[in-house]
């Protein structure tokens, strides 16, 4: 609640240059906030007491506020992000804290996993009762071993990703608790012709 008010008025007053340097900040806070509550889903979800607040959230909206907060770490790496389905709303029960972050964090890593100038495409769809998320990026695959584990938490990333992005293991961890507590689940397929697609 204080990041998103704080988000709304940082630029007030400010020079070019300060509201640089205000974004830079607010980004970094966003960052390490996403990262401790990221933490605590972990850490809930292990003790088996990850309770979302149920609400109801327009899910279309959320992916395109993610998206926005995410744009610094995009257009760090110059990544076009493509969203599709997100047109009408789509409404559901659920967390929207938890939501929000579950989104910013497969973006984040979608971000991390892409060479510079690359693509990720957001794809939001409904199947009868079931809502589907696809978060695609054109990085390097990974490993059979480590999509095995890969929603484990502090697991390190394997050789492809260390020389591509640095990952503190906490991220799709709590993607993978966030998805569980909604009654949902999280996977990863290789993308066509390359990259990694994460479906929540």
């Amino acid at each position: 609640g204080d990041l998103a008010r704080a988000d709304t008025e940082w630029g007030k007053g400010l020079g070019p240059d300060q509201k640089e340097c205000a974004q830079d900040i607010m980004a970094a806070s966003r960052r390490l906030h996403r990262l401790v509550m990221s933490l605590l889903d972990v850490n809930l979800r292990e003790h088996g007491v990850l309770t979302p607040a149920l609400a109801h959230v327009d899910l279309s909206e959320l992916i395109r506020q993610a998206r926005h907060q995410c744009a610094l770490s995009l257009s760090d790496k110059s990544l076009a992000c493509f969203v599709v389905g997100t047109e009408a709303p789509l409404r559901m029960q659920g967390d929207r804290d938890m939501l929000a972050r579950l989104l910013a964090n497969l973006i984040d890593n979608a971000a991390r996993s892409s060479p510079h100038g690359g693509e990720i495409r957001i794809e939001l769809e409904r199947q009868l009762e079931v809502v589907e998320l696809h978060v695609t990026d054109h990085g390097p695959r990974f490993s059979p071993e480590y999509r095995a584990r890969m929603f484990d938490a502090y697991l390190p990333a394997d050789d492809a990703l260390r020389r591509v992005r640095k990952t503190r293991g906490l991220g799709l961890a709590s993607c993978r608790a966030i998805a569980e507590a909604h009654g949902g689940s999280i996977r990863c397929v290789d993308a066509v012709p390359e990259g990694s697609r994460l479906s929540v």
